[in-house]
This record gives C-alpha cells, structure tokens and sequence, in this order.
C-alpha cells in the first residue's frame, strides 16, 4: 500500500496513511518493531505510520520551541525542526535525523528528547571545504545527508560541500565514532558527491556516487567501516 495524498499541507494525522499528505518525503527508516518513520522535508517534520499501517502521526516537528544549540534535551513533541532529509536508527534503537540546510545531526533518544550530535546549528567551515574533525558538537559539517550504521553503533554520513560556481563541490564520507564522539573523514573527492550510502550485513560500505552531471556510480568503499 502507499502513503500520502495530493495536498500541499501535511495532513492526515491520526487517520488512515493512504489518506495523508506527506510534502517533500526525502528519507525512510523502520524501527525495531516496524513502524515506517518519514521524512518530511517540505513539511518540516518527521512522520510515524504504525506497524499496522492503520495509523500515521507526526513524531518529530511542528512544535514550538526550535532546536538551535542551547535548546537541547527538548521534548521530540515540543521541538521544530527545518527541512529533515535522512533517517537512521542506531542499533540501541535511537533515531538520527540529518537537517541538512542547518548543518546539523539530530538524535531523539528513547526517552524522547533531542539533541543535536553532530555540528552547529546554521554554521558551515569558515572555509568552503575544509570541515573540521573532533568532537563531533564542536565539528562544523556542510550538508549531511545519507545517515547508516555499522553494528558497532559508528554513524556514517555523506557530507557535501558545494563550491562556487567555479570551484568543484567536494563530497565526502564522515564517521561519528560510538566511542570517542569524534568525526574524521573516511573518503573525499573533488568535483563528485556521495548522495547515498548503506552498509551490508558484513559490515561492507556502498556509496552512490555521482561523478558528473546525471551519471551515478555505485562504489565499494574498502576499509571505510572500521572499529
């Protein structure tokens, strides 16, 4: 069956998925007991539907009080968020959502609350293309997108940083460390962007690279998930 309607306002909760309106779903991800979350970019939130099928809520967004740095540790119900585009649940079941325009990774725990994990709400690298590495709330971060897990709990993101017009964008493959909270980059390249990575039952990376205008390549990524 599918979800969402025609309408040009999110619409639908508490009913019927077929019946909803989702504006903009940019990105997907189950739960460990199969409710299917989405990401609504255009409508700003993230949207829930029951493992049924029977029920669509919003989860994340439309609040009132805006994450930006001092406001963590809110209620995922009171919050509002920007423009979400990628989800992923880590394996001790906390969901990650990339707001890619704000350069920032959000994390909702299990108990509800969100903080942001990973970069500084609205602030790129001083210099374009040069992101900063370490502890990853102090790292600024350009547009992640593309968020994966490996088993050890290590979050991958792609993270894209389109140049001037005359200057090649650069993509890259960046990982938050489960033990130290640390971001260092596994793989950059000039002129390409990585818009899509997942990880096999192995522990194997794949990107979907795109290397020049409406050509994508899907690459292995060797030694890029590592411990």
């Amino acid at each position: 069956s599918s979800v969402g309607g025609g309408s040009e306002q999110s619409t639908g909760d508490g009913g019927d998925p077929r019946l909803a309106s989702i504006r903009g779903p940019s990105g997907l991800a189950f739960d460990g007991d199969g409710r299917l979350y989405i990401a609504e970019s255009l409508g700003s939130r993230v949207r829930v539907v029951s493992a049924d099928g029977s029920k669509i809520e919003t989860f994340l967004g439309g609040g009132k009080s805006w994450i930006a740095g001092s406001d963590d540790g809110l209620d995922r119900r009171e919050v509002g968020i920007q423009e979400p585009n990628s989800l992923a649940f880590s394996p001790s079941g906390e969901l990650y959502v990339s707001i890619t325009s704000k350069n920032v990774i959000l994390r909702v725990s299990r108990e509800d609350k969100v903080n942001i994990v990973a970069g500084i709400w609205g602030k790129r690298p001083e210099r374009e293309g040069s992101p900063s590495t370490g502890l990853a709330r102090l790292c600024r971060l350009g547009e992640p997108i593309s968020l994966v897990f490996d088993k050890a709990g290590n979050l991958y993101f792609s993270d894209r940083y389109p140049g001037p017009s005359s200057v090649p964008s650069i993509g890259m493959v960046r990982r938050l460390g489960a033990r130290t909270g640390e971001i260092s980059t596994v793989y950059s390249q000039d002129g390409h962007t990585v818009q899509g990575l997942v990880i096999d039952k192995d522990d194997r990376m794949f990107a979907a690279i795109e290397v020049s205008p409406g050509r994508v390549e899907i690459r292995a990524l060797p030694g890029a998930v590592r411990y």
